[in-house]
């Protein structure tokens, strides 16, 4: 069976975008782009200033005319009404009901084929207050950790909206169907970027200094000072060992305090903040790729991803759904964030093992068969253009071809 293909017009809702933590959504823009569909980002923020987030609601007044203010007021006072959840979330969807009303207002305008919630919990707002009207255009949504872990109202009521939720890794179904209900569910794994990683910068496993590399936001929750004292060990076993550490955040004075009472503080290289090319070039560099996250809402990182793209020895803590991405032994290692002897076994794997040099072309390997953006993108589309003829839309300015199965 083949299904015809069409050029979309996407608009993507959005909390904010972009955004320097959620890389993944601009490769996701990127490459429906790159497809030939048009697509459209809105955000409930536009910035991260209030003096921004207020300079967005000068469009509030067109917004009164459509969705109308009557439709505002009834999604105001549903919120405030509803039980289920604590008046701390309330209060975030009230403060954001008027971007989400003036973002309702250009989606109205715009008249695209699908709207898509990039996340399920406060953009639910915008197609709560755009589906009245757009009733050719198609509401899709996604639900991640975070939608599972609040289980906010708004997602529930928008979900009844959509024909198809996406989410990206198959342990989140059974939570979809507990929260939501039976639904339609679509599991695409977010992909990276494959091709900069085919690039003539890559170095054979055996050929890298003995050096680890992890990236993340400095929280404490993601397990940045667990990393510094396995570092301690590796430092005192391999004496030219060093680790480098991309990112920032508010934990940041501490590590760098942490490091120095260690005493390897000149062995660990604090980067700060990276862009996504010098994260790679860190990635080709290292052999050893390290992730001790224990943040809840951790699910198939893409840290993970690219270091298994770059061909590192990737270790990470476990977290719902990191089978689907590591499979323990063969591609990686899965360690408990306290399993120290179990850590530094897979540390010196990365090191000192002969098989480490199969273990990273299999890493590889299964990221560019199974976690490239191009093929996510073109699942997404293939879903999009089955609800367009399974509903018998016509699209007016398209261009066609044909896609398999």
């Amino acid at each position: 069976m083949t299904i015809e293909r069409h050029l979309l017009r996407i608009s993507m809702v959005f909390v904010s975008y972009p955004v320097p933590s959620e890389t993944f959504a601009v490769r996701d823009v990127r490459a429906l782009r790159g497809m030939g569909h048009s697509v459209e980002t809105l955000s409930l923020l536009n910035g991260r200033k209030f003096s921004e987030i207020l300079s967005s609601l000068k469009q509030f007044p067109r917004a009164m005319r459509r969705p109308g203010a009557l439709i505002v007021i009834k999604l105001g006072l549903r919120i405030i009404l509803s039980g289920g959840w604590t008046w701390r979330e309330k209060l975030k969807c009230l403060f954001l009901l008027p971007s989400a009303a003036c973002v309702a207002s250009r989606v109205i305008e715009s008249r695209p084929d699908i709207v898509h919630l990039f996340w399920g919990h406060y953009p639910s707002m915008v197609a709560l207050l755009a589906k009245p009207f757009l009733t050719q255009t198609h509401f899709t949504a996604f639900l991640g950790a975070y939608d599972l872990e609040k289980r906010l109202p708004i997602t529930k009521w928008t979900a009844h909206l959509s024909p198809v939720l996406f989410t990206h890794a198959y342990v989140n179904r059974r939570a979809i169907e507990y929260f939501i209900g039976r639904h339609r569910i679509e599991v695409i794994h977010r992909g990276i970027e494959i091709k900069p990683y085919l690039s003539g910068d890559w170095k054979p496993l055996q050929q890298r200094a003995l050096r680890i590399f992890t990236a993340g936001r400095f929280i404490a929750e993601k397990g940045f000072d667990r990393i510094l004292r396995v570092f301690e060990r590796v430092a005192a076993l391999y004496p030219e060992a060093t680790l480098a550490i991309a990112g920032d955040g508010p934990e940041r004075m501490n590590l760098v305090a942490m490091a120095r009472e260690l005493k390897i503080e000149d062995r660990v290289n604090f980067l700060g903040w990276c862009s996504e090319d010098e994260v790679r070039q860190q990635l080709f560099r290292s052999r050893v790729f390290l992730l001790l996250s224990y943040k809840p809402g951790e699910r198939l990182p893409n840290a993970v991803k690219e270091g298994m793209a770059a061909g590192c020895i990737c270790i990470s803590s476990p977290s719902p759904g990191i089978e689907e991405l590591i499979e323990h032994g063969s591609d990686g290692f899965i360690c408990d964030a306290d399993d120290m002897a179990g850590i530094m076994k897979a540390v010196a794997f990365g090191f000192e093992s002969d098989a480490a040099a199969q273990m990273s072309h299999a890493a590889s390997q299964k990221i560019r068969t199974e976690f490239d953006v191009q093929v996510s993108a073109e699942k997404y589309t293939k879903c999009w253009n089955q609800l367009l003829i399974d509903a018998s839309k016509p699209i007016a300015s398209s261009t066609r071809a044909q896609i398999g199965d």
